[in-house]
Order: C-alpha cells, then sequence, then structure tokens
C-alpha cells in the first residue's frame, strides 16, 4: 500500500491499483476501500468518508452511558420475552453496581485493572496475590506478612514502597531511568514470573474473570514452587489437595 503525496489518508493499492482510505479514529486504525482506481473520483470519495467518520466519531465522543443502555433496549426490542428479561436483569444489576452514574460520557470510561503484588525470594520461592489497590497501606500490608522484620527487600522506585525502611534494609532500582540491576539489587526474579505468568494469560486462557484471578495466580505459583520436583510427586499432591476441599458447583463457579 503506498501513500498518496499531498493528499492525507490516501492510499494506492500497488497491486491492482485500488485506492484506500486510511485514517485513525478515536485511537484506532481504519482502512476503508474507495472501489475505484481513478484518483479524482477516490478524493472525492475520501472526502465523504472522513466527514461521515468524523460526525460518528464526534456523536460517540458526546454518548453518555444512560444513552447508550437507552440503545442496547431499543436494539434488542422485539427478542423474545426471556432475552428481554435477562437484558434487563443484567441492566438493573449494572445500575446497582454502577457509583459514577448514568450522566457520564463513554469516552471517559476506561477499563479497570485488577492489580497482583508478587514477591519472589532470592531462594526462588514466589508468593502472588490479588490486592485492593497498589497503595501504601495495601502493599506495606502484604510485604510485612511475608517478610521477615530487617530482611533485606529489593524493589523498583513505586511510591507506595516509601517508608520501608524503617523496618527493612531496602534499596531499589529506577526503572524509569533505564536502571535494572545495581549490584545484587534487582527485581528480575519477580518479572520473569510476570512474563510466565502473562504468557499464560495471553497463549491459554485469554481471559480471566476477576472472581477468579486469584486461582490463577496461585496455579501459576504453585507451578513455578514445585519445579524442581517430579511429576509424580506434583501429581499426588494435586489429586490430595482436590480431595481435602470442597466442590466447586458450576452456579459457583459462573456466578
Amino acid at each position: 500500500m503506498g501513500k498518496i503525496a499531498y493528499v492525507p489518508c490516501l492510499y494506492r493499492h500497488k497491486l491492482n491499483g485500488t485506492y484506500y482510505g486510511i485514517k485513525k479514529f478515536a485511537g484506532k486504525r481504519k482502512e476503508h476501500s474507495l472501489q475505484t482506481t481513478d484518483r479524482k473520483i477516490a478524493e472525492r470519495k475520501l472526502a465523504h468518508w472522513v466527514k461521515s467518520m468524523d460526525k460518528v466519531d464526534s456523536e460517540a465522543e458526546k454518548t453518555t452511558l444512560g444513552q447508550l443502555l437507552e440503545k442496547l433496549v431499543a436494539a434488542r426490542k422485539g427478542k423474545s420475552a426471556s432475552t428481554n428479561e435477562t437484558d434487563a436483569s443484567i441492566i438493573k444489576r449494572f445500575k446497582a453496581e454502577w457509583k459514577y452514574g448514568l450522566d457520564v460520557r463513554v469516552s471517559q470510561i476506561k477499563p479497570s485493572k485488577t492489580p497482583i503484588f508478587g514477591m519472589k525470594s532470592r531462594s526462588g520461592e514466589v508468593r502472588a496475590k490479588v490486592v485492593p489497590s497498589v497503595g501504601m497501606a495495601d502493599l506495606h500490608k502484604e510485604i510485612k506478612s511475608n517478610v521477615a522484620q530487617g530482611a533485606t527487600l529489593y524493589t523498583d522506585r513505586w511510591v507506595a514502597y516509601r517508608g520501608l525502611k524503617a523496618q527493612f534494609n531496602h534499596s531499589t532500582v529506577d526503572h524509569m531511568a533505564k536502571q535494572y540491576v545495581v549490584g545484587d539489587c534487582h527485581t528480575n526474579g519477580i518479572e520473569s514470573f510476570w512474563a510466565l505468568f502473562k504468557r499464560g494469560y495471553h497463549g491459554i486462557y485469554h481471559q480471566m474473570s476477576r472472581k477468579h484471578l486469584q486461582r490463577y495466580v496461585e496455579e501459576f505459583t504453585y507451578r513455578l514452587n514445585r519445579r524442581t520436583e517430579s511429576m509424580q510427586t506434583i501429581f499426588s499432591d494435586v489429586m490430595q489437595k482436590i480431595s481435602e476441599n470442597s466442590k466447586l458447583g458450576y452456579k459457583e463457579l459462573t456466578a
């Protein structure tokens, strides 16, 4: 695809000569075939396409959450009674749990992430847990619960780690300044765990629900912490844990 000089967003296919419009809308790259090999016609079609997309983009920018829910209800109108009932229950539950009102613009809503905090000892043991936030109170609580007072502690320079020197031999590396190792101080061990966890997310599960996220975390810490044991030992341990734990019913799993 070759870009046409002096005409923004206009491109021409190098093999068949067809013109295309390519432009970013709302941060996403959009590609549109103009279905012509004539440049003047392509320029007219491009102008019309860009104008229509800008209008859609502008409308989407102003759409509130309440208006979006109304559009959803209107689009689903005429479906079966059970479908409408399900939609109504979902919307009702969403309104009950959503704390920020329905007048907020959809474009202002950003997807939230569930934070996971992890630690790895130099002996190789990993501990990780879903935490309410990455604030000082929550992270200090986890560190003090898992690390002996007076122990050597290596972290990056996240602001929530301030104040740890009062109880630990605390040293930091500044990742923002591309500083990753200072003598024995580095966080490469826990970073390698996050790399494995992310590979599992993208390559195996593709999605992890917030409700069961701790279970996924425990699966990966369990496997890593027992990497030197034989498969027979690990299998026996897993079977024993399954027999000792209560059943997880389908309704509880999917609720």
